[in-house]
C-alpha cells in the first residue's frame, strides 16, 4: 500500500495534505522554536485534515520530541486523520518512545483512535529504482 498516493488522492479530494518522516517532523519543531513561530506551526499541523508521517519511530526519540510528539497527536486525535507508516509493527513502539507516562499517553491516544494495517512481503523500493 502506498501512503503517499493515499495523500495524493485526498488532495484531490481537496483535503488538506501533509506528509512528514518523523525526524524533518522534529526538525521543523524545533526550527519553529528557535524562530518563535512554535504555536503557529502545531496549529498548522493540527489543521491539516491528513497528517502522513512516515518512518514512524523509525529510531528511539528524546525526551523533547516525546512531548511535541504527544502534543501533535493530542491536537489532532478524534479530530483529525493521521497515518502512521513505520517499519516497526506496532507492539515495538513502546520500546522507541521509551518507558513511562507520557509514552503510554502517546500510544494510548494512537490504539484507541486507529485502525492497524500489517503488511507482508519484500520492499518495492528495488522495483522502484529499475523503474528510474
Amino acid at each position: 500500500m502506498d501512503f503517499k498516493r493515499i495523500g495524493v488522492n485526498a488532495c484531490i479530494g481537496r483535503c488538506k495534505v501533509q506528509y512528514t518522516r518523523l525526524s524533518d517532523l522534529f526538525k521543523e519543531i524545533e526550527e519553529a522554536k528557535i524562530q518563535g513561530h512554535y504555536k503557529k506551526y502545531m496549529k498548522k499541523l493540527s489543521k491539516a485534515d491528513l497528517l502522513i508521517l512516515d518512518e514512524f519511530l523509525l529510531t528511539t526519540i528524546s525526551e523533547c520530541e516525546r512531548n511535541d510528539l504527544f502534543k501533535v497527536i493530542q491536537s489532532r486525535t478524534d479530530k483529525k486523520s493521521t497515518i502512521y507508516y513505520s517499519q516497526w509493527a506496532p507492539e515495538g513502539w513502546l520500546a522507541k518512545l521509551g518507558d513511562g507516562p507520557l509514552a503510554d499517553a502517546i500510544l494510548d491516544r494512537i490504539r484507541n483512535s486507529s485502525y492497524t494495517i500489517l503488511l507482508k512481503g519484500r520492499s518495492l523500493r528495488e522495483d522502484y529504482s529499475k523503474i528510474k
